[in-house]
C-alpha cells in the first residue's frame, strides 16, 4: 500500500541513472579536466541531466495526482460529498471549535464523531495545547481511543496516535537554542510587559504563573486547567528542562501580554530571531497561538497545516481535496486554507471567516462541529452541497494554477542552464581550436 520510494529517493535514482547512462555511452573517451574538458562529455551530461530534471518533474506531478486519486478509506457510500464518498480525513481544532466555552463536548457531537470513525474516516484533532493538556481534553472524546484517530499538539510540533498516545512525529528545539530564545526575545520585549512559558514533551515550564492568569481572564477556566501541567522552576530554564527529563530540548516558547496584541509582540522579536538563526542555523518564526495577546516562537514552517499535510500525503497518501477542516481561531488559518473544504465556526474570528470555504451557522456552544459533520454525512440540501463542492473545485483549480506556474518558472531556469552549458561548450571548442 505504501510506495517503495518517496519522490526524493526517486529523484536521486534518476540522476544516478543519467550519470550511469553517460558513462556507458562515453566509455573509452576521457572526460578531461580544467580547460581540457571533452566537449562530447559536456554535451551528453547536459542532455542527460536535463532529461533527468524533466523526468523528475513529471514523476512528481504524477505521484501527486495518483496520491490525490487514491481511494483508501474512501469506499464508504455518502449522499453528499464530491464523488459520493466520505471525506478521508476530518481535522478539528479543539478550543472554541470541538469544545464549548466550558471545555466540554456535547453528546450529539460525540455520537457524530463515532459514526464517522466507524465508517472508516480518519479524525485528526489539532490544538495549540501541549501533549499533557490535549490528553486531558480528549479523555472526554471516546472516539479518540479508536485506531483511526490522531492529534496534532503544540500547534503542529507533535503528532500523536491517540489510541496508544504515542508520538509519531515531533520537532524539538535544542536546550541551548531554547535558552537563547528566552534571553534574546525577553530582552527585546521587556520582562515587565510579556510573560513567558516553555512547552516541552513532559509539561510546561515557567517562572511566573501570571502567564496562566492572563489566559483565564479572556478564556475562563482554561488557564487554571493549563496551570496544572506547569512546572514553576525559577529562571534557569535549561536546568529546569534537563531536571524534568527534557534532555532533547523544548517544543516552543510562548509569550503572552496583558494588553498588547500578539502581532505587535511578534514583530518586536523578529531581529532577535534573525540573530539566533545566524548563530545556530535554525530558522525560527513567531506565530499566533489563538489568544489575542499571545504568540509562540517555534521552528519555521511548522504549524497545524504543515503537520496535517505531511501526515496525509506521506502516511495516508491522500490529497488535500479529500480533507475537511473546521476551526475558529487565527492559528487555524493555514489548516483551513490547505483542506479541500475549510469550515469556520460561527464564533470564529473575522480573519478565519474571510479565508474559509464556508461559515457554520452554529457556534461551539451549539454543537456546531457535530451539526456540520452530520450535514456532510447525510444532508439533502442540494443547493448548500453544490456551493460547498464549488468551493472545493475552485481551491483545486487554484492549486493546479500554482503548480503550473512553478513548473513554468523551473522550465525557464532549465532553459537558462542549457543556454549557459551551450556557451561553455562553444568556449571549450574555441580553446581546442
Amino acid at each position: 500500500d505504501k510506495p517503495c520510494f518517496n519522490t526524493k529517493q526517486m529523484s536521486s535514482l534518476t540522476y544516478l541513472a543519467a550519470l550511469a547512462w553517460v558513462y556507458i555511452k562515453m566509455r573509452g573517451k576521457r572526460p578531461g579536466r580544467g580547460n581540457n574538458l571533452n566537449a562530447e562529455w559536456v554535451e551528453e551530461l547536459v542532455k542527460a541531466f536535463g532529461f533527468a530534471w524533466i523526468s523528475n518533474t513529471v514523476i512528481s506531478l504524477l505521484y501527486t495526482w495518483l496520491a490525490s486519486r487514491k481511494t483508501k478509506r474512501l469506499n464508504v457510500p455518502c449522499s453528499n460529498f464530491g464523488s459520493k464518498v466520505l471525506p478521508a480525513v476530518i481535522a478539528l481544532d479543539l478550543d472554541g471549535t470541538l469544545f464549548d466555552d466550558t471545555s466540554n463536548i456535547s453528546d450529539k457531537t460525540n455520537q457524530v464523531l463515532s459514526r464517522y470513525a466507524r465508517a472508516g474516516g480518519v479524525l485528526v484533532f489539532a490544538t495549540q495545547q501541549p501533549m499533557s493538556a490535549a490528553k486531558r481534553f480528549l479523555s472526554k472524546v471516546p472516539v479518540s481511543e479508536q485506531e483511526n484517530c490522531y492529534c496534532i499538539c503544540a500547534g503542529g510540533s507533535i503528532l500523536i496516535h491517540t489510541r496508544e498516545w504515542s508520538i509519531r512525529d515531533v520537532n524539538v528545539i535544542p536546550v541551548d537554542v531554547i535558552t537563547m530564545i528566552v534571553e534574546e526575545c525577553t530582552q527585546d520585549l521587556g520582562e515587565d510587559t510579556w510573560h513567558m512559558s516553555i512547552d516541552g514533551l513532559n509539561g510546561w515550564y515557567t517562572s511566573n504563573s501570571r502567564f496562566f492568569d492572563i489566559i483565564d481572564a479572556t478564556m475562563p477556566g482554561v488557564g487554571s486547567k493549563l496551570k496544572k501541567f506547569a512546572i514553576v522552576n525559577g529562571n534557569n530554564y535549561a536546568k529546569s528542562l534537563q531536571n524534568a527529563g527534557e534532555t532533547k530540548g523544548g517544543i516552543r516558547v510562548l509569550f503572552i501580554s496583558e494588553s498588547i496584541r500578539w502581532d505587535t509582540g511578534a514583530k518586536t522579536v523578529q531581529s532577535a530571531l534573525r540573530r539566533i538563526h545566524e548563530k545556530t542555523g535554525i530558522p525560527l518564526e513567531a506565530r499566533p497561538t489563538g489568544h489575542e495577546t499571545g504568540f509562540e516562537v517555534g521552528v519555521s514552517g511548522v504549524d497545524k497545516a504543515s503537520t496535517l499535510a505531511k501526515f496525509c500525503e506521506n502516511v495516508l497518501h491522500i490529497g488535500r481535496e479529500n480533507i475537511v477542516a473546521i476551526g475558529d481561531g487565527e492559528n487555524d488559518t493555514n489548516m483551513i486554507k490547505y483542506a479541500g473544504l475549510g469550515i469556520a465556526m460561527k464564533n470564529a474570528c473575522k480573519e478565519l471567516k474571510e479565508v474559509a470555504d464556508a461559515v457554520s451557522s452554529h457556534t461551539n456552544n451549539e454543537s456546531g462541529v457535530g451539526i456540520e459533520i452530520e450535514r456532510i454525512l447525510d444532508s439533502s440540501d442540494e443547493t448548500a452541497l453544490n456551493k460547498l463542492l464549488l468551493n472545493v473545485k475552485i481551491k483545486q483549480a487554484k492549486h493546479l494554477e500554482d503548480t503550473i506556474s512553478k513548473l513554468s518558472d523551473n522550465a525557464e531556469k532549465l532553459q537558462s542552464i542549457l543556454s549557459s552549458a551551450l556557451d561553455l561548450e562553444r568556449k571549450i571548442k574555441e580553446l581546442q581550436i
